[in-house]
């Protein structure tokens, strides 16, 4: 195996990681604002929603 080959597969874990720690913390950032009624759960589910969608479009586009 290829120095190359280890160093891409690093980058594309450490890009779903992040993209699984973005989601979590919209997670939690948006319950407490649903909690706290300054945001309603609709407009919660419709964010999550487009942010999961953009994150597998550049997923892919960045090929991991």
């Amino acid at each position: 195996m290829s120095l190359l080959l280890v160093n891409v597969n690093v980058v594309c874990y450490d890009v779903q990681l992040f993209s699984l720690s973005l989601v979590v913390a919209t997670l939690y950032y948006g319950g407490h604002l649903v909690m706290n009624n300054l945001m309603s759960g609709a407009d919660l589910v419709a964010f999550v929603l487009y942010q999961m969608q953009l994150g597998f479009a550049l997923e892919v586009y960045s090929s991991c």
